[in-house]
């Protein structure tokens, strides 16, 4: 899985079309103890594990299904018992054109060990063995020379380490776009941070409450994800330094989330395209009752701090309570920071259980009815106490009737959906 470049088109041209893969031999893998559900967004590389990279952030991140692969790819992996999986990317701050490299890591969760053996032979079609490296139970490495898909006219040169821990298969890639070629050795010992992080997860051994698995997520297509990460994790810092990148006067992430110890980000449209609604949900756990009652209290205030805050909020006197706690508002932005365009319109709701608090807003070109937002609210609500990973939902009826029917004044389509507004999208265009 990749939204960078597709396992399946690099690891063919290394290999050629006809070439059988090479894996390492199989290990009987050790069962893990039951953990319902296993946190993949807690298990992946953050910026401080790329220790040669000083200038290193999260850009994205995005959880997936076996419905956002192609191709006899996706008939393979769901064959072998896919669950889900969970992607994200690391590189410098700014213009994805800019990037003088990138980092990505995948993690594909399948039912059992045995499902994971499957799942590995088929995306690690094309790598070889890896024959003086420990990594998991399988692994293989493959180099590629591309192109950047932000700008063909330079090149790409890289790694992709696929290795299996039990049920979990993780791909690592590591991009280039100078010219110079990375180090196989870089690839190998970030796969090995991340293998270890698996054993913890499945062991249950994880940092913090899990609060990826708890967040509530529309059932849209991968790349209608711009935003899916953990920002705070056991009381780090883990998302870089994008968040930083906020007009001056802007809160800052601590005074944002004062005594949070965890804090998670998700963003999602509908349908893509320039004219589509967005879901926002934040989820937080604080040290105590205290400092999540606190941040629902002055939620409403905050958020309309700053040159970027919201504008005209109205607090709903009479909405529905949800939780602990509770406010309900609407509000509106310009369409994009420093540039002009249609007015955004959006309703939220923040809600407290216990020391966790819930966010959730939904952004639109038309006012956002209040109670499309409380049944978003209600179900998030649900996954806070469910034993399983919470399930995506099916876009509501509702925010069809919020695009904007003229997208041509849209100077910057994504500006208004991002909270970093010098950011561009860190997608890259080519298929998996």
């Amino acid at each position: 899985m990749r939204r960078i470049i597709s396992s399946c088109v690099v690891l063919m041209l290394l290999a050629g079309a006809s070439a059988q893969p090479a894996f390492a031999a199989s290990v009987p893998a050790r069962q893990p103890s039951a953990r319902a559900p296993l946190d993949l967004a807690a298990l992946v590389l953050v910026p401080a594990d790329l220790t040669g990279r000083p200038d290193a952030a999260t850009v994205s991140g995005a959880h997936f299904t076996v419905a956002d692969y192609s191709g006899q790819k996706a008939i393979e992996v769901k064959a072998a018992g896919h669950v889900g999986g969970y992607e994200t990317w690391l590189a410098t701050p700014g213009a994805a054109k800019d990037r003088t490299w990138q980092v990505a890591v995948a993690l594909d969760e399948f039912a059992s060990a045995d499902g994971g053996s499957a799942g590995f032979a088929a995306l690690a079609s094309g790598t070889s063995v890896i024959t003086d490296q420990t990594i998991g139970d399988q692994a293989g490495i493959s180099s590629f020379d591309d192109k950047d898909p932000y700008d063909e006219s330079k090149p790409d040169k890289g790694y992709t380490l696929v290795f299996r821990v039990n049920r979990i298969v993780a791909t690592i890639y590591v991009d280039e776009y100078t010219g110079k070629k990375p180090k196989a050795s870089e690839a190998e010992s970030l796969g090995k941070i991340v293998a270890g992080r698996i054993e913890r997860g499945l062991a249950n051994k994880s940092a913090g409450p899990g609060l990826g698995t708890r967040t509530l997520r529309l059932a849209v297509p991968m790349l209608n994800t711009f935003q899916d990460n953990d920002f705070r994790l056991g009381g780090k810092d883990v998302f870089g330094s994008f968040y930083g990148d906020q007009p001056k006067g802007t809160p800052t992430f601590d005074e944002t989330y004062p005594h949070a110890t965890d804090v998670y980000f998700a963003g999602q449209n509908d349908t893509g395209d320039a004219s589509s609604p967005t879901y926002f949900a934040r989820l937080a756990r604080f040290t105590s009752n205290y400092w999540a009652a606190k941040y629902v209290k002055t939620y409403l205030t905050v958020t309309a701090s700053g040159p970027a805050g919201w504008q005209h909020v109205k607090e709903i006197k009479d909405a529905k309570d949800f939780g602990d706690q509770s406010h309900t508002a609407t509000f509106t932005l310009p369409a994009a920071q420093g540039a002009p365009g249609p007015t955004i319109y959006g309703a939220a709701i923040v809600a407290r259980s216990g020391a966790t608090i819930v966010a959730i807003r939904v952004q639109g070109f038309k006012r956002v009815p209040v109670a499309l937002v409380e049944g978003l609210v209600a179900a998030q609500m649900k996954c806070l106490t469910a034993t399983a990973r919470c399930a995506a939902l099916k876009v509501p009826a509702g925010m069809g009737d919020l695009h904007l029917a003229d997208s041509s004044s849209l100077v910057n389509r994504l500006a208004w959906r991002s909270p970093f507004p010098a950011s561009e999208p860190a997608v890259d265009p080519r298929p998996r």
